[in-house]
């Protein structure tokens, strides 16, 4: 998806990005260095390696216990019997945690439901009652409307990924860092001399480190270590990261050209599609809260940038732009959340419905608390216009300074917001434009919304994506009649399908006096 409505033309971005002078950009060059070797006096020592950390599967329990067991088994690091002994904990600990969030919606939801329950069964008991409500609500209400989702608990409990469980529940680690694959005493030129020949082609100081994440880091220096992920053409050849630090945009695309000039003009390294360029962007104040996942995804135009380096479908950056279209596919639940907030130009909230987990570490887009990493450069990038690859670095700080601004760009990214979650493609763009215009009110925008669902001779009935959520709105039974100035429920209502509701939430106004300004409908999260 490209940024249609924000022309990205290299001059308009340098334009852009040159008023952004506060951002701050750390790039990870991997290149493959020809004729290197390890001094012989150097003893490998072998430690864990926390760079194989994964981020646990959160669909449902029996996904998680699968990999938790493949991860965690592997290299006979643990037996059987001990990750079991581990699910069995973790899933008891589950288990009361969902019996405490239950409790609490019973007690947000129960005293309503009894009081309109006793006027038309006076004589039924608190325990019947209860009953009842258990089995009206639980299943259709409380687990169906994400109270008992398994992500939020992993979130809670801070076990969103497989390190967290091995330091939570005491369990071996399985990788331990390995010498390179490549160039072990093969090649002529050590560690300290190609560090010192980079130095001095970049201008700054050289950490080196024969282990991967073993180099010492700071403001002031790179940090050259091996990667054994990135393969090279001969024995001598070794993969190698150069981790700048951090250093604002213009300095940024001076180091671009001097990495480019020591790999190229001085024949020290190449690029081949094993090697990453990962361009990692900061701004002062940045929170992880603060940042639109989907905002940035949409206005960066994720798979663009990796189609450009060849990079879409790798697995080491895995398409972001697939992840959240996969998200929204499971958030039509919430559509008339999403469309509330919206309305309300929160933005940020409407999205967080959508996508609000933790990234995966292979991710193109990778999410961290004090930067992004953008993870689709890369490939054979020494080989290409070195325009391209300082035109993406800007068109990341750019976008993800859009992010981070909810009032940035707000009508394009409820367009954009809004052609990724609706079902139907044809008419719902058009709908949604006059709706945030202020053409037609949200209950009008609902009406229509489920008219599109509905009507067989818009087409949308022959789209199998459409029909699910047609078939849920036809079918919704409680609505809620709320008040428009405080969102707070007037009254709930029983109906089948928005027509029946509207004519009932009608009588209900009338007969109350409501002006129709004071009012609205909408399908009631719970009954």
């Amino acid at each position: 998806m490209k940024l249609d409505e924000i022309k990205m033309t290299p001059g308009i971005l340098k334009a852009q990005a040159s008023k952004l002078t506060d951002a701050k950009i750390g790039i990870e060059f991997e290149l493959i260095v020809k004729d290197v070797g390890l001094n012989t006096d150097e003893d490998f020592t072998s430690e864990l390696d926390y760079s194989a950390d994964e981020s646990v599967d959160d669909y449902n329990w029996l996904r998680l216990s699968r990999d938790i067991k493949r991860f965690f088994i592997e290299h006979n690091a643990n037996t059987h019997g001990e990750i079991q002994y581990t699910l069995d904990r973790a899933e008891n600990m589950y288990n009361k945690w969902v019996k405490e969030q239950w409790d609490e919606y019973v007690k947000d939801h129960f005293d309503h439901w009894s009081q309109e329950r006793s006027r038309n069964y006076p004589d039924e008991t608190h325990e019947d009652q209860m009953a009842d409500f258990r089995e009206q609500y639980y299943e259709d209400k409380f687990i169906d409307n994400g109270y008992a989702d398994l992500s939020s608990w992993l979130n809670e409990e801070e076990l969103t990924h497989m390190r967290n469980w091995a330091e939570r529940f005491d369990l071996a680690w399985p990788y331990y860092t390995e010498p390179p694959e490549y160039g072990i005493g093969k090649g002529s030129r050590s560690f300290s001399e190609i560090a010192h020949s980079f130095s001095k082609a970049v201008g700054m100081p050289v950490k080196f480190s024969t282990q991967y994440h073993k180099g010492e880091r700071n403001s002031n220096n790179y940090v050259m270590e091996p990667d054994s992920s990135l393969h090279g053409d001969d024995r001598t050849d070794l993969g190698l990261e150069f981790v700048s630090p951090p250093m604002p945009t213009d300095t940024m695309i001076q180091q671009i050209h001097a990495v480019k000039a020591w790999a190229v003009d001085g024949d020290n390294a190449y690029t081949n599609d094993s090697c990453g360029l990962h361009m990692n962007v900061s701004f002062p104040g940045y929170e992880l809260y603060k940042l639109d996942y989907i905002k940035l995804v949409l206005f960066l135009g994720d798979d663009w940038v990796s189609n450009q380096f060849g990079r879409l479908g790798t697995h080491y950056a895995k398409s972001a732009f697939d992840s959240i279209k996969s998200n929204a596919k499971y958030s039509q639940d919430y559509i008339t959340d999403i469309f509330d907030y919206m309305r309300e130009s929160l933005m940020l909230k409407a999205s967080k419905l959508i996508h609000s987990r933790p990234t995966e570490k292979f991710m193109t887009i990778n999410t961290h608390d004090n930067r992004v990493e953008f993870r689709a450069p890369g490939g054979n990038w020494l080989e290409m216009d070195i325009n391209i690859v300082i035109n993406t670095m800007l068109r990341c700080v750019v976008a993800l300074h859009i992010a981070l601004d909810p009032d940035k760009y707000k009508t394009e990214y409820a367009a954009k917001l809004y052609g990724l979650i609706s079902p139907a493609k044809n008419d719902t763009i058009a709908l949604f434009s006059d709706y945030q215009s202020g053409k037609i009110t949200l209950l009008q925008l609902k009406q229509r919304w489920a008219k599109l669902k509905l009507d067989p001779g818009r087409g949308v009935n022959k789209n199998p994506k459409a029909q699910p959520l047609a078939t849920k709105i036809s079918k919704e039974r409680y609505w809620r009649i709320y008040d428009l100035n405080t969102l707070k429920d007037i009254i709930q209502i029983k109906a089948t399908g928005w027509e029946e509701a509207m004519t009932l939430a009608r009588k209900y106004a009338d007969n109350h006096k409501l002006n129709d300004d004071e009012w609205d409908i909408a399908p009631a999260k719970f009954g």
